[in-house]
């Protein structure tokens, strides 16, 4: 109900979305071609954390198409605390120097 099934982008491609049951994006997939196939390599998958506890249903994980997945903690008191890519092809070389990077809250 009021979800975005699809729309197209500034280069006449159609992108479309799923949902889970709280009404998060779940995966997106994008037609290059109007009426054409999935390009599969675009496709983001997006998984969320639990919604008991500590778990507050926040974006957990993106894995994408092309072979890497970003991935997100948090702190206990919901702030993001850090985010890291990997590859899922061990073949890669960047799969023995993958990053991450960690937010710190600032004083205002």
């Amino acid at each position: 109900a009021g979800r975005l099934a699809w729309k197209k982008d500034a280069k006449n491609q159609k992108i479309a979305f799923e949902y889970d049951t709280y009404d998060r994006v779940t995966v997106v997939r994008r037609y290059p071609v109007d009426g054409g196939a999935e390009d599969v390599s675009q496709r983001v998958t997006l998984t969320y954390d639990g919604t008991t506890g500590n778990s507050k249903g926040r974006l957990k994980d993106a894995q994408y198409g092309f072979g890497w997945t970003e991935s997100f903690t948090y702190t206990n008191a919901g702030l993001p605390l850090t985010k890291s890519f990997r590859n899922r092809t061990a073949s890669t070389p960047m799969e023995r120097s993958a990053r991450s990077v960690s937010w710190r809250r600032t004083a205002a």
